[in-house]
């Protein structure tokens, strides 16, 4: 038997912080259409059952045609269970509640309390919020079938709490041999006990740079002994990057352009890409951020650059340099101001005086 497990999809997720508000709109609807493709690619590897652990909208602002639409999908494939767990942005049951036509058979929901369902020999256990030692108590499945837990929040370990996200010691040697999990936003997977194992799938989809790497989902694959094996999967239409570069050796224009590239290489044209410069440089070296920056927009689908660069001003440098630039930054050095002023004032200062334009910022 097949099953998809997937999480914190975020239908409907604003993302205007880093894009534009129409690479924002687009990116939205990638957000469904991977939801989509999903759906299809489990359809299309024969999956019994398709778990989703929690975040599948972005709280209670999502469209209702963005709900319809998900509805729709889950009737198009009756052949798949889909079994969906509220998580903490989903606010309840928002997304199926507010509609005037009855729900797919084939959805399943999950409440407060365990809630177990069973396919062939597979039965899938799902509780919203599992904050007490007699929840915990309560679940208690077959040994004898395979068991697989749904859950939303942070995995902790503790024998005394059970207030702060959830506890897998008290989920250990209960018989699970997998605990499909939503809300961290990186596939992770880890073994549980001798038996079982919990994982994270992750988010299908990057929607800024606290989410770069691989995104996707989980694909199970339980066999007639009821061993479960798993295979991540990414169907992914962009990844987001983060690089540091150091640019302490560039000094010209066209070797800042080369060694940005270079460092971005992993990236391909439809990603987004953030590039901080980094390095301690002289006045002199060419660091220009802003031409990074048009440099990457002009690659990929989205780019910007963050210069974090430090200057490095030695005053003995400068000391017997008796052209106009010595005497400049002998004055700034010798002057009252605040260090990071200086610094500021000697690069534009410097490239001034060579016949650069200087940003009045």
């Amino acid at each position: 038997m097949k099953i998809l497990h997937c999480a914190d999809i975020h239908l409907d997720s604003v993302m205007e912080s880093n894009l534009s508000p129409e690479q924002a709109k687009e990116r939205k609807r990638e957000l469904l259409m991977g939801f989509a493709d999903m759906v299809r690619y489990g359809a299309e590897h024969d999956a019994r059952a398709f778990l989703i652990a929690g975040d599948l909208f972005d709280g209670a602002s999502c469209a209702k045609r963005t709900r319809a639409y998900v509805l729709d999908l889950m009737r198009q494939h009756p052949q798949m269970d889909f079994y969906y767990l509220s998580g903490n942005h989903d606010e309840g049951e928002v997304g199926f509640t507010d509609t005037k036509t009855p729900l797919p058979e084939n959805l399943h929901t999950f409440g407060s309390e365990w809630q177990e369902y069973r396919i062939e020999n597979v039965s899938v256990f799902g509780c919203t919020d599992p904050a007490s030692k007699e929840t915990y108590d309560a679940l208690s499945p077959d040994p004898d079938r395979v068991n697989i837990a749904m859950l939303h929040g942070q995995v902790y370990e503790s024998d005394h709490r059970y207030d702060a996200g959830i506890n897998l010691r008290a989920l250990q040697d209960k018989g699970l041999d997998y605990v499909a999990l939503g809300h961290i936003h990186s596939y992770r997977i880890e073994q549980l006990d001798a038996r079982g194992v919990w994982c994270y799938a992750g988010c299908p989809e990057g929607r800024g740079f606290d989410e770069c790497g691989s995104k996707g989902f989980v694909m199970l694959d339980v066999d007639e002994a009821g061993k479960i094996t798993t295979q991540f999967v990414s169907l992914a239409r962009r990844r987001c990057h983060v690089f540091a570069v150091d640019v302490s050796e560039c000094n010209s224009l066209l070797s800042l352009e080369q060694t940005v590239l270079a460092a971005c290489a992993a990236a391909s044209m439809q990603d987004m890409v953030k590039v901080e410069l980094v390095g301690a440089v002289a006045p002199e070296t060419c660091h220009d951020a802003k031409y990074a920056a048009s440099v990457l927009q002009s690659r990929f689908y989205f780019a910007k650059v963050y210069d974090k660069t430090t200057l490095s001003i030695r005053a003995e440098d400068y000391q017997n340099d008796i052209s106009l630039k010595g005497e400049f930054v002998r004055l700034v050095l010798a002057s009252g101001l605040d260090e990071e002023v200086k610094l500021q004032v000697i690069e534009k200062g410097i490239r001034a005086l060579g016949g650069e334009e200087v940003d009045a910022e």
